[in-house]
């Protein structure tokens, strides 16, 4: 027997728990979502179903994966999409004031990424933040890691939209932000996973000095990094002629943890081979390196670097399996 019922109020109950244990102001609302891809359907979808008669939507599109899918929804329903990529930005050293001043007057609202979820490069927001909320436009702020580091003053016309796992993402709504929910008030919540995933989280910190060292150690094997901002939770390593994938398993066996464990290690490449893809990184990333670099990254977290003696193992680990895939005659 399937009991396929929903509690209604289960949803609500997980917010309004979490909203008194985070101290969360009293004009302001958070929400939960299952992942970022649910929470940017959700804060989008309902503010423009909640203000149809606003036919105009805008994209900063660039650095994040999670709202390309929302285009072709808002194309069919014949809305006006206006969109501005990073590149196009930074190559005609616009300000967010110019962009923003272009906007049609019925804009619902725009939505953009405060952060890189490869490369953990910043983009400053808060000019564009700033002069929607005087227009009235809601803002919706994806972050895929920013928010653990780097705290905002919540605006009122404001929503940031927050990882916390692949699997949840929290919601912080402000002032003026009442839009009703599309889907997840009938989907299952948990108390305790909200509270284990919010625990993964605390204490969370960045480590310039630790990162900046390693990096200078291994500068035969720089990322090319660009003039942003980034946040010290990861370093990025480029392995010319070794694909990241084959590095991550065998630094894995070098470290003596298994394979399987990479990824809940935070050491993992954009070698598509490693999430059996072949869509991971089109489409969405503007300013994304070159095929082969992105074949050859490698994405390291603090724990891992910070291992003593890994950046030889890393250097002897390379050099072994570069002479491997060396013809010898």
């Amino acid at each position: 027997m399937i009991q396929d019922l929903f509690i209604p109020e289960e949803w609500e109950r997980l917010n309004d728990h979490f909203r008194t244990h985070l101290k969360v102001p009293g004009d302001q609302l958070i929400k939960f979502y299952r992942g970022l891809g649910h929470a940017v359907y959700e804060m989008s979808m309902g503010t423009s179903q909640f203000y149809s008669h606003k036919r105009s939507v805008g994209f900063v599109k660039g650095n994040s994966p999670y709202f390309e899918f929302l285009i072709p929804n808002y194309l069919r329903e014949a809305y006006q999409i206006q969109s501005m990529d990073l590149n196009s930005l930074q190559q005609h050293h616009a300000s967010w004031t110019e962009w923003a001043n272009t906007l049609k007057k019925d804009t619902v609202f725009v939505i953009a990424s405060e952060d890189h979820p490869v490369t953990g490069e910043l983009q400053d927001l808060e000019e564009l933040d700033a002069i929607l909320n005087e227009k009235k436009i809601f803002f919706l702020r994806i972050s895929h890691s920013s928010h653990l580091f780097h705290p905002i003053e919540l605006k009122p016309y404001t929503v940031r939209i927050c990882s916390l796992s692949r699997e949840l993402s929290l919601v912080l709504m402000g002032a003026k932000f009442k839009v009703p929910p599309v889907v997840a008030q009938v989907m299952s919540w948990s108390t305790k996973e909200a509270q284990s995933s919010l625990r993964n989280l605390q204490n969370k910190k960045e480590f310039p000095k630790e990162i900046q060292k390693f990096e200078s150690e291994m500068t035969e094997f720089s990322y090319p990094w660009s003039d942003a901002k980034r946040i010290y939770d990861r370093s990025l390593l480029v392995f010319p002629g070794v694909t990241g994938d084959l590095m991550t398993h065998a630094l894995s066996k070098a470290l003596g943890f298994s394979a399987s464990t990479s990824l809940s290690l935070n050491l993992w490449s954009t070698h598509l081979c490693q999430w059996n893809s072949v869509k991971m990184f089109k489409n969405w990333w503007k300013l994304s390196p070159a095929d082969d670099l992105l074949r050859d990254l490698l994405i390291m977290s603090p724990d891992v670097i910070q291992r003593n003696g890994f950046a030889e193992v890393a250097r002897k680990t390379y050099e072994e399996l570069k002479s491997s895939q060396t013809w010898k005659f």
